[in-house]
């Protein structure tokens, strides 16, 4: 026995062959019998249960352990606790595993469902040796792991006595859809803990919502401050007022009396001049503190930032990392947009369901309840995210038909492969109603 791991450990060698009449013991079963009596001894001397195939079920009844599977490969894990990077298997495991025990209880596997089922992630089946390796597509010459360890009925074995002999990847093509590589195994990446990533994006996202319900009740609680400029124009006002009932009623010479009477005129307006640039100096020094209108929302975020709030300091990293993620979108810093050729204007159109706004250097906004849906700059025409789904699919369509009255001369749709997609799809619409006019893309 010893106690130097993490269970007290007791080893015990048995003798198979009676000392007395020297026969064998027969090792049939003996590996579930093992099992079964070590559930038994555990239970009679204390010892907590350990895993194997029995297991005590219901009625203190032994009954088969349910399935598990088996423990990673040896320095798979090592692998990522001394690199900091996912290991193939690993990554195979999460990616794969569910789909293929999918695949399998469906019991409509074949050997083409599970190169598809691994090439969606990057990853391919082939043979070596006498089994099967997983690989990553993208490196074939890469590491390669045993199929059976991500799962283990991927077998050689197990599964040509169901579907047939080993058939090889088929011949993938790029402009099959089912055929696209929607992940991939990368190497060179660092391997974060995502349970924890997940629970500090939601925990930034519920401290940044509250941030903005602050903002709202500071918005609908701000009261504009009070200058009292009526009541300080009234004060001067009455001020030369009862000056004037004095005047008359001190002052008897008619001449004497109206010379009396420019005079507090000429003052009163002196004095209202120099309330006036007394307000503005007021005024000028409330905007400086930003006392004089309610701030928008990122200069109200830097001023809760200095006061030492902590969502209001990841706000402020948030919009710096935007405005770095959009200088480093290609093409000049665009996206979202469709770019047509050099001064290729187009007509204000004015639509139902939306508002335009033509400004001075020729671009039209088109708004939809009080925001920019498309812009159409002439050589450039720009889709706003909408509201909500349908909004964004409006602003598609209306973005494509808009580029199909244009000359055609040049159409290029700049974005991520989701926003190309929807132009095209919104394309597709203008052509399939017939209408005069063509949306077509001239560079893809």
């Amino acid at each position: 026995m010893h106690q130097d791991t993490d269970n007290t450990h007791c080893h015990v060698a048995v003798n198979r062959v009676n000392p007395i009449t020297y026969k064998a013991a027969a090792l049939w079963n003996d590996a579930d019998t093992l099992q079964k009596s070590c559930r038994v001894l555990e239970r009679k001397y204390g010892f907590i249960q350990d895993n194997g195939s029995w297991q005590w079920g219901v009625n203190d009844q032994l009954v088969r352990a349910p399935f598990r599977y088996g423990s990673a490969p040896q320095g798979t894990v090592p692998l990522q606790v001394y690199s900091n990077t996912e290991s193939l298997y690993h990554y195979a495991v999460r990616e794969v595993r569910e789909k293929l025990s999918e695949l399998i209880k469906s019991r409509e596997i074949t050997w083409r469902k599970i190169h598809l089922a691994l090439h969606e992630r990057g990853l391919g089946l082939r043979e070596q040796g006498e089994g099967l390796v997983i690989y990553d597509f993208l490196r074939p010459e890469g590491p390669v792991v045993k199929a059976s360890s991500v799962h283990p009925t991927l077998t050689k074995f197990r599964l040509e006595a169901h579907i047939g002999a080993f058939e090889g990847p088929p011949t993938f093509e790029h402009e099959e859809w089912s055929y696209g590589i929607f992940s991939s195994y990368q190497p060179e990446f660092e391997l974060r803990d995502k349970d924890v990533r997940f629970d500090r994006r939601q925990a930034r996202a519920e401290a940044r919502l509250d941030l903005k319900m602050r903002y709202k009740r500071y918005r609908e609680g701000w009261e504009k401050p009070d200058l009292h400029v009526k009541d300080r124009y009234q004060q001067v006002a009455a001020r030369y007022q009862a000056m004037k009932a004095d005047v008359k009623r001190s002052q008897h010479d008619p001449l004497l009396r109206k010379l009396l009477y420019r005079v507090a005129e000429f003052d009163r307006m002196k004095a209202m001049a120099e309330l006036r640039i007394e307000l503005r100096e007021e005024r000028q020094a409330l905007a400086e503190k930003g006392l004089l209108r309610p701030l928008a929302y990122r200069p109200w975020v830097e001023q809760q930032a200095l006061k030492g709030d902590v969502a209001a300091v990841s706000q402020l990293r948030g919009f710096v990392y935007r405005e770095k993620r959009k200088e480093r979108t290609p093409d000049g810093g665009f996206d979202r947009v469709i770019q047509c050729g050099q001064a290729d204007d187009s007509a204000v159109y004015h639509l139902r369901s939306y508002t335009s706004h033509l400004h001075r250097d020729g671009t039209v906004e088109y708004l939809r309840d009080g925001r920019a849906g498309v812009i159409d700059r002439g050589d450039f025409v720009h889709v706003k995210p909408g509201f909500n789904d349908d909004d964004e699919l409006d602003n598609y369509r209306l973005a494509a038909n808009l580029v199909s009255t244009k000359s055609g001369d040049a159409v290029r749709i700049i974005g991520d492969d989701q926003f190309v997609d929807q132009v095209l799809d919104a394309g597709c619409g203008v052509n399939h109603r017939g209408s005069q006019y063509v949306f077509q893309v001239t560079d893809p």
